[in-house]
């Protein structure tokens, strides 16, 4: 099931994020990004990134402008512990691979990603 779902995110965004790249294609990324960028495409993108056609999201689109705006450490706090419409990772993530997400969202434009409206 897990291996399904993860080729559904793979089927539905095809195309390659630019986020941390230089336009001659070499990544300035550093690899927690690039582990923080993995773990959110398998536990994070179904429901901050939405599916096409419609893209319809079940919690807030995701990119650096909201990280900035709500921080840090709030980033991780809702992450580990969840909210009573999303559950938490502090069971399933280490804190560092908690950490790799947030350095990631931080790189991720929201012109990076497919999205709807």
């Amino acid at each position: 099931m897990k291996r399904l779902l993860l080729l559904m995110v793979l089927i539905a965004f095809p195309c390659q994020l630019r986020a941390g790249q230089k336009q001659n294609g070499e990544t300035q990324a550093s690899g927690t990004a690039l582990k923080g960028k993995k773990l959110f495409f398998q536990r994070c993108s179904l429901c901050h990134l939405g599916m096409p056609i419609k893209y319809q999201t079940y919690g807030p689109f995701l990119d650096q402008t909201v990280i900035a705006r709500l921080g840090d450490d709030f980033a991780r706090e809702k992450i580990r512990n969840g909210s009573q419409v999303m559950p938490g990772f502090k069971y399933a993530l280490e804190p560092d691979e908690i950490d790799a997400i947030v350095l990631f969202l931080k790189t991720l434009k929201r012109d990076d990603v497919p999205h709807g409206s």
